[in-house]
């Protein structure tokens, strides 16, 4: 199954009712205005294999640890774009395919080159060290987050909010 609500100008808080979706494989709630903590709830289901929370204003501390055992096919992670939201990043996250978040807000700060082990972040340096892979992308986003903005649904109207370019980033090409 597949929930797919990017763009939507989704608002509230992450509903803890994803979590009776057991065959939840795909949960896109990017680009949005999310707000509160992340439920580790919903989106540890053991079929979650891509979670898209980029560009909300999601806060807290992410649940690495425990989103990571209840999914643990996770592949691709991208929680970039959300000002207050940071963690610290596990090693069970080393052998994801894709992973995007701000380079800031979580540990261990993933900005640094290791000159030695060939310009890698810290992060991807530790994963080849301890876990002896590291993801395919990782991607440390340093660009402040633009909130996603509705259309006017009507062609003229003045009352909506001018959509405002949101910046990506980690988009598999």
């Amino acid at each position: 199954i597949e929930v797919n609500l990017s763009k939507n100008y989704v608002t509230g808080k992450i509903p803890m009712e994803f979590s009776q979706l057991l065959e939840l494989s795909t949960l896109d709630l990017s680009n949005n205005a999310l707000v509160g903590e992340v439920p580790a709830v919903a989106l540890s289901m053991r079929n979650m294999f891509t979670i898209q929370l980029n560009n909300n204003k999601l806060e807290g501390e992410f649940p690495f640890a425990e989103v990571k055992n209840g999914a643990y096919i996770l592949d691709n992670l991208w929680i970039q774009e959300n000002d207050g939201l940071n963690g610290a990043i596990t090693g069970a996250y080393c052998e994801l395919n894709s992973v995007t978040l701000d380079c800031n807000n979580f540990d261990p700060q993933p900005t640094y080159p290791v000159e030695d082990i060939g310009g890698l972040t810290t992060f991807e340096a530790d994963c080849q060290v301890s876990e002896l892979v590291s993801p395919k992308e990782y991607t440390c986003n340093f660009e402040p987050s633009v909130p996603f903005t509705k259309s006017p649904a009507v062609a003229g109207a003045t009352n909506a909010p001018a959509t405002s370019p949101a910046t990506v980033c980690g988009t598999p090409g």
